[in-house]
C-alpha cells in the first residue's frame, strides 16, 4: 500500500473513530512486526507430489463459490488456473454469473474439468 493510500485511510479511520483512535492504531501498524519471523520458502517438487499423493483427507470436499459479473477474462483466467494447481483435487468451483454479456460463460467453457460448474444467473443480485 502506498504512503497516499495509507494516509487516506488513516483520515477516514480518524473521522469514523476519532483522532486518538487513528493515533494509536497508525502507531500500531507502524511499530508492529509481523512478517518479523516469516519467510517464503516456495515448495519444492517432491513436496507438491508428497502432498498430491497424500491420501489421508480424500473425503473431505470443499466448494468455491464465485460470483461474477462482466468479469474481465484474464481474471477469471488466473482464478481457475489457480484452483487447477492446486495439490488438493477435491474441489469444485462454482461461478454464479450475472453477467449481461457472454465474457464470463466463454471463459469458463475453456476449461474441460468437470469440477468447474458455470450457472447463468436470472439477474445480477449482487455480490451475496
Amino acid at each position: 500500500m502506498s504512503l497516499a493510500q495509507n494516509i487516506k485511510k488513516t483520515i477516514n479511520y480518524s473521522r469514523k473513530n476519532g483522532y486518538g483512535e487513528a493515533f494509536f492504531a497508525a502507531w500500531e501498524r507502524m511499530t508492529a512486526n509481523y512478517h518479523k519471523d516469516y519467510t517464503y520458502r516456495k515448495p519444492d517438487q517432491d513436496e507438491l507430489a508428497r502432498q498430491k499423493n497424500d491420501q489421508s483427507i480424500t473425503d473431505l470436499q470443499f466448494s468455491i463459490l464465485v460470483p461474477a459479473f462482466e468479469t474481465q477474462a484474464v481474471y477469471l483466467k488466473a482464478l481457475i488456473d489457480s484452483c487447477l494447481e492446486q495439490t488438493y483435487e477435491n474441489w469444485e468451483l462454482i461461478i454464479a454469473d450475472g453477467s449481461k454479456s457472454d465474457v464470463v460463460k466463454e471463459a469458463a467453457a475453456a476449461y474441460n474439468d468437470t469440477r468447474i460448474r458455470y450457472e447463468r444467473l436470472g439477474e445480477n443480485g449482487g455480490i451475496a
